[in-house]
């Protein structure tokens, strides 16, 4: 299989789901204050384990940024554009998240005239981490966003007839998904 280089930050749309998911999973990292102010300068090992945000590359966070994030929680609001670039309504968000609708329901309401955003509890903001991970995995795989969801959203033979979102609502199937799209990427039978 071809590969394509990864677009440009130029080619990111700023308004993209994509962008506003990033933008809401990170706006609290790197944690600052608090007794932990972020070093000025980093060892390149550490700098090279930071993510890209899209457009610069696959949108993937290190161990320690991801976390931070799920033990911090994600705001509520990234619900929307997980659901945007997964293009999954909140009846099919909600199994994939752990959760009933009704919670989904009353998580994407808008809260507003809060101090603080309503935050995911961690198993479920790092369900939303390993999702958004693993599409922007399947769209770098098959090019298009397009190709991504419709791999992500079919049953496949390998995950046990499951879609590999059915098989990302845990970590170990998560790490199934991966390993057969590493497998595609390297042209592997998957």
């Amino acid at each position: 299989m071809t590969r394509k280089t990864p677009p440009t930050a130029a080619a990111a749309d700023a308004g993209s789901p994509r962008r506003e998911l990033w933008d809401l999973l990170t706006t609290h990292y790197p944690p600052g204050g608090a007794g932990q102010p972020r070093p000025a300068s980093r060892p390149a090992a550490v700098k090279a384990a930071e993510p890209a945000p899209p457009g610069e590359g696959r949108l993937q966070f290190s161990a320690r940024m991801a976390h931070w994030i799920a033990r911090h929680g994600v705001p509520a609001q990234a619900l929307e554009p997980l659901q945007a670039i997964l293009d999954v309504g909140r009846t099919e968000l909600a199994p994939l998240l752990g959760m009933d609708r009704a919670t989904v329901r009353r998580y994407l309401v808008p809260h507003t005239g809060e101090d603080e955003p309503l935050l995911l509890p961690p198993h479920t903001s790092e369900t939303v981490l390993r999702l958004a991970e693993l599409e922007a995995l399947a769209q770098e795989t098959f090019e298009t966003g397009d190709g991504a969801r419709k791999w992500l959203k079919t049953p496949h033979p390998m995950l046990d007839g499951e879609t590999p979102l059915q098989a990302a609502s845990t970590s170990y199937g998560a790490q199934r998904v991966r390993e057969i799209l590493v497998a595609i990427t390297h042209g592997g039978v998957a």
